[in-house]
């Protein structure tokens, strides 16, 4: 046992010292001392494996230890100087290296431009700003749109051009010229009121009653709402003294007073004349009350009641208008003869 500690401890020595396994002794010692050692060592296995009693822990140990122990055989001579030939038959990867490196063409790196993967950024639309925003929010205009609303223009600025020619005309006298331009605007606009009673007017005046008569006709056909040409067709028939016609056709309707107080104005009269004083009175009533200050209401409203048989309803309306001083004098004297004569 001290004989292998021995020959381990010396291994041991050799690893540390860097000496190969593989170490030939000097050739002038002439002598080997691993060849002197075997014989030993195969004495001291031969005893280990045949004694008695060893456990066989120990001898798994032991036999590892000689495993890691036992030295490799040395080479021959001649293996060991072929090897050495071979050696130096190998060419020197080093220098062949180095020459490459010298003879490789020189690539410069800083040329060279690597072609990196890279993302593939959108660039996102530009958004438009307001202004485009509220152009893109506008309707588009509609050209059948646009034509009317031109042709609207154009007769908008007809219609002016006609009626400051009109006004013109008529306030030159010229009677002809403003018959003709009214004409025109009326052919443009036949549902125009006022344009229809200035051009009947017009023809009175001229005396063509028949063509005014017509002209309001038509137009009360159109609309029978228009109370202006109404009024206007009864003061013709008026004038042509048929006073019958014209109440039937003023009574056929009443317009609002607010409005149409001549209206009313011209029916209450023409009632009493025609004998309906119970629309005389209730026309009467109605202006004196939209007008309470005005003398003649009162007084066609007490003579209403006063030929209707209600004299102590005319009395009243009688003494207030003695009261008044803007009471024309013809009217006070018949206000005073109607108070003695009803006992007022």
């Amino acid at each position: 046992m001290s004989v292998i500690n021995k020959m381990l401890q010396d291994l041991e020595k050799r690893q540390q010292l860097g000496v190969s396994g593989d170490y030939v002794p000097p050739l002038k010692s002439g002598f080997n001392k691993l060849w002197l050692m075997f014989p030993l060592l195969l004495a001291a296995v031969l005893i280990w494996q045949f004694w008695p009693g060893i456990p066989d822990q120990a001898l798994s140990v032991s036999t590892v230890e000689q495993e890691q122990v036992k030295a490799p055989e040395p080479k021959p001579m001649r293996e060991i100087q072929g090897a050495q030939a071979q050696a130096e038959e190998i060419p020197d990867l080093a220098s062949e290296s180095q020459e490459l490196m010298e003879t490789a063409p020189v690539i410069v790196v800083a040329d060279i431009q690597t072609t990196e993967p890279q993302e593939q950024t959108t660039t996102p639309p530009t958004a438009p700003d307001s202004s485009q925003q509220a152009a893109q929010r506008l309707p588009k205009p509609d050209s059948g749109l646009i034509k009317v609303q031109s042709a609207k223009e154009n007769a908008d600025t007809q219609w002016q051009r006609l009626k400051s020619q009109a006004a013109s005309a008529l306030a030159q006298n010229d009677t002809g010229k403003a018959i003709d331009l009214l004409q025109q605007m009326l052919a443009k606009a036949p549902d125009n009121e006022g344009v229809r009673s200035k051009l009947a007017e017009l023809y009175l005046g001229r005396g063509q009653a028949q063509q005014a008569k017509q002209l309001l006709q038509s137009g009360l056909a159109l609309d029978p709402g228009q109370h202006g040409l109404r009024l206007s067709l009864a003061k013709i028939y008026l004038l042509d003294n048929n006073n019958s016609e014209a109440l039937a056709l003023l009574e056929s309707t009443n317009p609002p007073l607010s409005e149409y107080a001549d209206y009313y104005a011209a029916r209450a009269p023409l009632a009493r004349q025609e004998g309906n004083l119970e629309l005389a009175v209730a026309d009467y009533l109605l202006l004196s009350r939209f007008q309470p200050l005005l003398a003649k209401w009162r007084l066609g409203l007490a003579i209403s009641l006063d030929q209707a048989g209600r004299q102590q309803d005319a009395l009243g309306q009688y003494r207030w208008l003695s009261q008044q001083n803007q009471v024309a004098p013809q009217i006070r004297e018949f206000v005073q003869q109607r108070l003695r004569a009803l006992g007022g």
